[in-house]
């Protein structure tokens, strides 16, 4: 199977790019339907009863649990990749049972990118937690003490801490998880494309397998995914051991820069509605700072990836999450802000400005940035590009409102 997935590559370029390529590829319409029917075989009833076979054989082999997982694994990523070469070579011959196989597995590679993530990201947020109350416990014991010697070296075990957590993830996971947002991008590249072409019997039958609803669970994961990396980069950056944690977990993402292109291609398609309710779901799960605070560790992240600086920035300037992304908190009208900030005046005489006036702390912190340090930035950083589009952006919107 490996040596057939080869002879069917994907372009490195985007969903795009991979199906013009495999559209325009030297490929016969023999060749195309061998490939086809390799697929079929892995639904066929000889593969189920492979499968019950391998069950009973793990059951049998309960030692060799650590093997067994990455044999499995390996198994799921090469399937994996002949559903990402079968969608773009020969998905104009799928009927409603190929998608429905397909649509299936995606389904479940997804989720289980989803748990691999969110778990990554607890462990994370726990370690984090640990190395506050660990600093607050030896400043009680030490009130004279304001260097605090044993603070760096846990500032060193705590950034260890995340990396070995980080790095526990198996690499086959890791793999799993980059086709199978993939072969998602692929789908919605063809569904996409359906409007150019004339309606073939293959996208009649992704219809009736179902599609709409899978459609639906996967852009959910793919944000999920998303937004629990920014979350564990926001609680870093937010800890005692900021620049370390942080820096851990952004050079980590950069290593897997071609998934996270490939999940900002799709996250910028997703519907206001499909946000909102990653954003409730993220909030909800209750780990980290919040969503909003997610995005904000990836605009302004100390190791940017530009492709996921652009879904944060657009997410957080665009509804429905401008004003939460401005503001802290729900906001009201505009008659009930005048007659807050009336009634508070004098109270917060004393507070920043930005505080005073609402904004959330980590658009705070950056406006509140003085002009002396801002030089002292290159005139790529965050701090000079993204921040000045981000405010004017949200002053033409708030000033469109009035």
């Amino acid at each position: 199977m490996r040596v057939v997935v080869v002879c069917f590559p994907l372009s490195p370029y985007g969903s795009t790019a991979a199906m013009v390529a495999a559209s325009s590829a030297d490929v016969t319409d023999h060749e195309r339907h061998l490939l086809l029917k390799l697929l079929q075989k892995q639904f066929s009833q000889q593969a189920v009863s492979s499968s019950a076979a391998q069950a009973a054989l793990q059951r049998l082999k309960p030692n060799e649990s650590l093997v067994d997982v990455n044999w499995q694994q390996t198994v799921e990523l090469t399937l994996a990749k002949l559903v990402a070469s079968c969608v773009a070579y020969c998905w104009q011959d799928f009927g409603v049972e190929e998608w429905r196989f397909v649509l299936g597995h995606l389904g479940k590679w997804l989720a289980s990118a989803v748990v691999d993530a969110e778990e990554v990201t607890e462990a994370v947020v726990d370690i984090l937690k640990v190395a506050e109350n660990s600093r607050n416990g030896v400043a009680l014991a030490n009130p004279n003490d304001s260097s605090i010697q044993s603070m760096s070296f846990t500032e060193n075990s705590v950034a260890a801490d995340i990396e070995d957590v980080i790095m526990k993830q198996r690499n086959l996971s890791a793999k799993l998880s980059t086709t199978a947002v993939t072969i998602f991008s692929l789908l919605k590249e063809q569904r996409a494309a359906e409007g150019e072409i004339v309606i073939t019997s293959s996208m009649v039958a992704l219809t009736e397998a179902n599609w709409e609803r899978s459609e639906g669970n996967a852009m959910g994961d793919i944000l999920r995914l998303l937004l629990a990396t920014g979350l564990a980069e926001s609680a870093a950056a937010d800890s005692v051991c900021a620049k370390q944690a942080a820096d851990v977990i952004a050079k980590h993402r950069e290593s897997q820069e071609y998934m996270w292109e490939i999940i900002a291609e799709v996250a910028l398609s997703a519907s206001g509605r499909a946000r909102e309710s990653a954003v409730r779901s993220a909030d909800l799960w209750g780990v980290g700072k919040g969503s909003i605070s997610a995005l904000y560790a990836l605009l302004f992240s100390c190791t940017p990836i530009p492709c996921l600086q652009r879904v944060a920035f657009q997410f957080l300037s665009t509804v429905p999450l401008q004003h939460l992304a401005i503001t802290w908190g729900v906001v009201g009208s505009a008659q009930e802000e005048q007659e807050a900030d009336n009634g508070q005046t004098t109270a917060n005489s004393d507070v920043p400005p930005a505080a005073a006036a609402g904004i959330r702390p980590e658009l705070a912190a950056v406006l509140e940035t003085p002009g002396s340090l801002v030089l002292q930035t290159s005139l790529t950083a965050p701090i000079r590009v993204c921040v000045p589009c981000f405010t004017w952006n949200n002053l033409v919107f708030r000033v469109a409102m009035l």
